[in-house]
């Protein structure tokens, strides 16, 4: 049976609904917990308040965020849940496994954010819950919430609604609340007596709770902005054939584990592991972490292997320090400049760089901003040819998504033209491998601006598996 993790089917039995929903604390591989609604019992002379009589609609409205910004972007939440009877039918809708997010949106960390339900009646209780990560089979939530906000209509803290347009909107939502990753909305409305349907009690309310995915835009933490550097298609894919050389095969350790050289090129001197940072909001900006701060932070060891699943999953899933999960399959600008600071001088021929960018970002049409481009074919992946001197690794690739501005995507591989090293980001991996000399990765490692660890070339990949 699924796990109802926000909002449980119940019965209120009182008029008087002051509601405190019970916190959320579904493990993916521990007990589920079922929240309840706490009811109060009135008086029995205790009258009935007028404003309760407020037409609720007849079916489970919907429900929006809207972030503002140069450009707003408007989400429509997918409804999870409803309990929703009246005299024109029975919505009635109960939790499902695998929960089914929706497909997330992009919004920038300043970007504030309105709640508007789609209908005029205001709700006796407006319960937002958020979370930094879900089970990747269940859909389900892996830890306690990370942020929690409610907001009532007749107790305190009472709802500052606002209905434009015959609308109830909330205004002003925390920070911490609209930028997290997965965001649980819940409602419940009175059901007014000549609404409801044969034989409900007279004191019926109504509820339904939906679903919201974001994603901090990398242009809100420094973005990459106009560049007058060159990038030109390459037309050889013999540019990247020692790329097929020199590579292990997915799959190929015992365990069928995946080597670190399936993802960067064999027979370099050394190896390391670059960490990409998870993201927190201070003041309205997005800043990066370091694992090493959230290992250290959990008592966990950082080693070489250790997955962000290490960090990230269990009772200590969310532990203060970051709001959002690191990026996967691309490294950022910051992280960008201070490689090529480090690599420039590793190689005789940064001026003649060659760029491998994964065709299936969605929204991006390369064939057509980069006509004749050689591709560079790996089991599972396929990816553009671009060439240009070193600096070019700083140009985003700008991948659009419908309705959205761009957002910046660094190169998956790039290596200058005597191969004196390689950078590797896979799409589905939160961190990058470098292969260079001993002395250009030890610079890596030891660099503040970056976070890197050293590996082995024939060490496991971490897991999530890769390539399949």
């Amino acid at each position: 049976m699924a796990s109802h993790f926000l909002a449980p089917t119940y019965t209120v039995r009182t008029l008087a609904v002051f509601a405190v929903i019970s916190s959320l604390a579904p493990a993916c591989s521990g007990a589920r917990t079922r929240e309840a609604l706490t009811t109060t019992t009135p008086s029995q002379s205790g009258g009935v308040p007028f404003v309760r009589a407020t037409p609720v609609s007849w079916s489970p409205p919907s429900v929006e965020l809207i972030f503002d910004g140069t450009t707003p972007v408007r989400m429509t939440g997918v409804r999870y849940t409803s309990n929703w009877v009246t005299a024109r039918g029975n919505w009635t809708k109960s939790a499902g496994v695998p929960v089914e997010w929706p497909a997330p949106q992009a919004v920038h960390a300043s970007a504030r954010a309105t709640l508007v339900l789609g209908t005029s009646a205001p709700p006796e209780l407006v319960l937002i819950k958020v979370y930094p990560n879900v089970d990747p089979q269940s859909g389900e939530p892996t830890s306690d919430p990370s942020a929690t906000y409610q907001c009532n209509r007749f107790s305190e803290p009472r709802c500052a609604f606002s209905t434009p347009s015959d609308k109830i909107t909330v205004g002003d939502l925390p920070s911490d609340i609209v930028t997290a990753p997965y965001i649980t909305v819940f409602c419940t409305w009175f059901v007014p007596p000549d609404q409801q349907g044969s034989g409900q009690s007279p004191h019926s309310y109504a509820s339904a709770s939906w679903l919201f995915r974001t994603r901090l835009s990398q242009q809100s933490i420094g973005g990459w902005g106009m560049s007058e550097i060159t990038v030109l298609p390459e037309r050889s894919e013999e540019a990247a054939h020692w790329i097929l050389e020199r590579r292990l095969g997915y799959w190929s350790l015992p365990g069928q584990r995946t080597p670190v050289c399936a993802v960067v090129p064999t027979e370099f001197e050394a190896y390391c592991r670059l960490l990409h940072p998870a993201l927190r909001v201070s003041n309205g900006h997005a800043v990066g972490v370091r694992w090493e701060n959230i290992a250290r932070e959990l008592g966990v060891e950082l080693q070489g292997d250790t997955a962000w699943d290490d960090l990230a999953s269990g009772d200590a899933a969310f532990s203060g320090l970051w709001h959002q999960a690191p990026r996967t399959g691309s490294l950022s600008k910051e992280e960008v400049t201070a490689l090529v600071d480090l690599l420039r001088p590793s190689t005789g021929t940064g001026e003649e760089c060659t760029f491998a960018v994964w065709d299936g970002y969605g929204g991006s049409d390369l064939d057509r901003q980069w006509p004749g481009a050689a591709r560079l074919r790996l089991p599972g992946r396929t990816y553009v040819l671009l060439k240009g001197a070193i600096e070019a690794a700083t140009v985003s690739d700008d991948v659009p998504e419908p309705g959205l501005p761009t957002f910046d995507q660094s190169a998956n591989i790039w290596w200058p033209g005597d191969v004196a090293w390689c950078v590797a980001t896979d799409i589905d991996l939160c961190w990058t491998y470098v292969g260079a000399s001993r002395q250009c990765i030890d610079q890596i490692i030891a660099d503040p601006r970056l976070e890197a660890l050293q590996v082995h070339g024939n060490d496991p990949v971490p897991d999530p598996p890769i390539g399949r």
